[in-house]
């Protein structure tokens, strides 16, 4: 004859906060609840050169200028919601505009998922980024999971013309600044701030006589000092 008896059942188990139904999970022919807390979500952004400044500014044959970013938003527990992403150019200093037909590279953003693994959104996002001036933005991201985060990458462009006139007048500014923005909807504003500073001597021609009496000339286009 089989008799009661009293003990301790000990199990390990992965619980989905987003399944439990006011924060507890119910088992054991609906005896017994067990109540799960919701991590708290968090958000952090990071912002430079996408590779080294060697792979990362260059100029054309115009003169102009361009830098290609990288933004990363990332978080430890979730974000919190959907995310906003946006970047903004300063006003005030060396003027400059995103380049999303840029030939080398245009602005893509991508999903890096908690073991490492970067891939397209596809199908999470059919959204697209908007220009409006100064701003590039992208809106209502899917939720960042545990571990995730979203990289950025796009270009900017100075004009040969505009660097001309930081060069020649003293007051001028030299620094391309722009700072990145997310949020998500449980989650304010998180920034981060660079900027990069072009010299004076941006393009330099010497030239030396050679054994035939002719002058070779050299052209060196200096690339501006890394992004601070």
């Amino acid at each position: 004859t089989a008799k009661a008896f009293d003990g301790k059942l000990m199990f390990t188990a992965r619980a989905d906060y987003s399944s439990a139904v006011d924060g507890g999970i119910t088992f054991g022919n609906n005896i017994t609840t067990l109540h799960i807390g919701k991590p708290e979500p968090d958000l952090s952004i990071a912002k430079g050169y996408n590779g080294s400044a060697g792979n990362s500014v260059w100029s054309d044959e115009e003169g102009n200028f361009y830098v290609y970013w990288k933004v990363v938003v990332s978080t430890q527990k979730g974000s919190g919601g959907k995310v906003d992403l946006w970047d903004v150019l300063t006003e005030g200093r060396l003027p400059a505009s995103f380049d999303p037909d840029n030939a080398k590279y245009g602005i893509t953003i991508t999903r890096c998922t908690e073991d490492g693994t970067e891939k397209p959104l596809d199908d999470e996002y059919t959204g697209t980024y908007e220009i409006d001036g100064n701003t590039l933005k992208y809106t209502g991201l899917p939720e960042l999971k545990k571990g995730e985060s979203y990289i950025l990458r796009y270009v900017t462009k100075v004009a040969a013309e505009d660097l001309e006139k930081a060069n020649a007048g003293a007051n001028a500014s030299k620094v391309l600044h722009n700072t990145a923005y997310a949020k998500s909807e449980e989650l304010g504003e998180k920034s981060k701030a660079n900027q990069v500073t072009f010299g004076n001597q941006l393009i330099q021609k010497t030239g030396s006589l050679n054994s035939k009496g002719l002058i070779d000339w050299t052209v060196t286009i200096n690339a501006p000092r890394d992004c601070d």
